[in-house]
């Protein structure tokens, strides 16, 4: 039996690497967000509540409806 050797070169994209994990990250962090703010805007426990997020989501809704 022979053992041969065979030179093997790998090329790894590491800027694209990079780019795949930033867009997972962000879009990750952006579901994340939206979650937060849907279960806000939806919440019934918040009325009584001083929350920056709730207080944010009413300021942009009614910016918006004006």
């Amino acid at each position: 039996m022979s053992v041969y050797s065979v030179p093997v070169t790998i090329g790894v994209d590491e800027k694209r690497i990079a780019e795949e994990i930033e867009n997972d990250v962000e879009h990750q962090v952006v579901n994340s967000i939206t979650k937060e703010v849907k279960n806000k805007m939806f919440s019934k426990n918040n009325y009584y509540q001083e929350d920056p997020i709730n207080t944010m989501i009413k300021n942009e809704v009614k910016r918006i409806v004006e």
